[in-house]
């Protein structure tokens, strides 16, 4: 997973390590894997002692019904290039707006081979970049049948990858903090 969170066992993760302000928006877990899991399970140990913290759950067929005919066509044809940088253990320390781990923290190795080779079972594209950097690319369709209706389902992470969707995030956190909003 690209989120900074912490694994609980080898199958249980917690869901993030990002403040409870911290929105994540509506996604589809790992929809850029060719294998996404098919089933989620959502506890809380910890109730939040302020705003945030919840988990939206979203109908992605009713997403995907109400796009655009146009954009949604366009989408079905083209599908979804996901191009993601990731920062390396030697790569030079700067703030990350978007809380990603580092390439080592993902993979569970410096070993830029093991990293490729995970990454090409995952169907992904490996470019190093200088200073230690990363890029996965991958490209998708925007849509898959849905496992039990065969109904068509909004499948992709562009809305969460993209950088326009980024200014909409902030804005959010800043309306729900409010006046206990410091800085970021």
């Amino acid at each position: 997973g690209t989120s900074p969170r912490d694994a609980v066992t080898d199958y249980v993760f917690n869901a993030s390590e990002l403040p409870s302000y911290y929105p994540i928006p509506q996604h589809i877990e790992m929809s850029f894997v060719p294998k996404p899991p098919r089933t989620l399970f959502f506890g809380c140990l910890v109730e939040p002692q302020g705003p945030g913290g919840e988990t939206p759950l979203v109908d992605f067929r009713a997403v995907l019904r109400a796009l655009d005919p146009t954009l949604r066509a366009r989408f079905e044809r083209l599908g979804v290039r996901n191009v993601r940088n990731y920062d390396g253990p030697q790569s030079p320390r700067k703030r990350d707006l978007w809380k990603l781990k580092r390439w080592d923290q993902m993979f569970r190795t410096t070993d830029r081979q093991e990293v490729e080779r995970i990454a090409r079972e995952h169907s992904f594209t490996v470019q190093w970049q200088p200073h230690d950097r990363l890029a996965l690319i991958n490209t998708q369709p925007a849509t898959r049948p849905h496992e039990e209706t065969g109904e068509p389902v909004w499948f992709n992470h562009v809305q969460i990858f993209h950088p326009a969707a980024v200014a909409g995030e902030y804005l959010r956190i800043a309306r729900r903090q409010g006046p206990r909003l410091r800085y970021l």
